[in-house]
């Protein structure tokens, strides 16, 4: 039976795939992210150890990786940001999707490979992660990328804004094809 799971599993990432090449999701998140996330940065980077960030439904982890990866570039391009640590925890509750995310995590691509980002993976839903979650990380970036639909979204906002933002965190979200990314504090 474990086999016929992981097969519906791998059988939706491909799929999933197929739907993304198709809408260019990817790149529009991109495109979104690479606009909008900069107005964040000032904020953000504001003589800190560490940059604490948590994905809801991380799926294979590209979107992660994504979003790290323009975080890292402008990172790099700031002083005192070369030496920050990130810290990424991930929520998704396909075990297959976790599989390939941790396989990922394994071959970090440039700029990502510089042991300076540290990954936690949970498998598991947001519901099951509000019920457990009792640790006091406060995250500088919570967000749902295509994820949103998922969820309870008055609920899931509730939670974040009251128990998982920082002081100065920032919510993101990028929903439907065309994508609405809203940074809040």
């Amino acid at each position: 039976m474990e086999s016929f799971a992981l097969n519906t599993e791998a059988y939706y990432l491909e799929r999933y795939g197929v739907w993304r090449a198709k809408t260019g999701e990817a790149e529009k998140s991109i495109e979104i992210l690479q606009q909008h996330m900069p107005l964040l940065y000032q904020k953000l980077f504001r003589e800190r150890q560490q940059l604490n960030i948590l994905s809801v439904g991380s799926a294979e982890g590209k979107k992660d990786m994504m979003f790290l990866k323009i975080i890292k570039e402008e990172l790099q391009t700031n002083d005192h940001g070369r030496y920050m640590k990130i810290f990424n925890r991930a929520i998704e509750p396909n075990k297959y999707s976790c599989g390939v995310y941790k396989a990922a995590i394994e071959n970090l691509p440039s700029p990502l490979d510089d042991q300076q980002i540290a990954f936690e993976i949970r498998e598991q839903t947001f519901e099951e992660y509000q019920e457990s979650h009792k640790e006091p990380v406060k995250f500088d970036i919570v967000h749902f990328i295509h994820s949103i639909y998922y969820v309870d979204i008055k609920q899931a906002l509730l939670y974040c804004f009251e128990k998982e933002l920082n002081d100065e965190g920032h919510f993101v979200c990028i929903s439907g094809i065309d994508g609405i990314v809203h940074p809040s504090t």
